[in-house]
């Protein structure tokens, strides 16, 4: 049987989302990157688990376009993320500002992502809704403060 390019997708995300969720903590000079990132992912969680555990309706072409950039910044996310934390410390201490340059892209990326789901067509809670619409916005201020967008 195979799937829908809704359910793909879904599943694709969600086990991005988990692989991140499940990344060791980072002890090296982006610490702080690292974690903020892995924590702004892991709230995006509750959007795939009401897509996917909700009706199977469905979902509009426009809806699985942004879906699937989400998916694919995700997935530069978790090797940026991965390759920080078993790369060099010295390598990483001494490229500090090449790496906080990959982070804002990674940042920049998921924004961009999240910028083209159209939420008020899905059909989640109020809640879920309501987190995403602020973890969208946490990535939005980051993307700025970091001076990126």
């Amino acid at each position: 049987m195979t799937q829908s390019p809704r359910e793909a997708v879904l599943s694709q995300i969600s086990d991005s989302v988990n692989a991140i969720s499940g990344l060791p903590e980072c002890r090296t000079v982006a610490k702080k990157m690292y974690c903020n990132l892995v924590r702004r992912v892991k709230l995006l969680s509750p959007l795939f688990e009401e897509l996917r555990d909700g009706e199977e309706e469905e979902l509009g072409s426009d809806i699985v376009k942004g879906l699937d950039s989400l998916r694919i910044a995700l997935d530069s996310a978790l090797e940026m993320l991965k390759s920080v934390h078993e790369g060099s410390k010295i390598y990483q201490a001494l490229q500090v500002d090449k790496i906080a340059r990959k982070f804002d892209l990674v940042t920049e990326q998921i924004e961009a992502a999240l910028s083209q789901i159209p939420y008020d067509k899905l059909d989640i809670p109020e809640e879920v809704r309501e987190q995403i619409e602020l973890v969208h916005t946490q990535f939005k201020r980051a993307g700025r403060e970091n001076g990126v967008s």
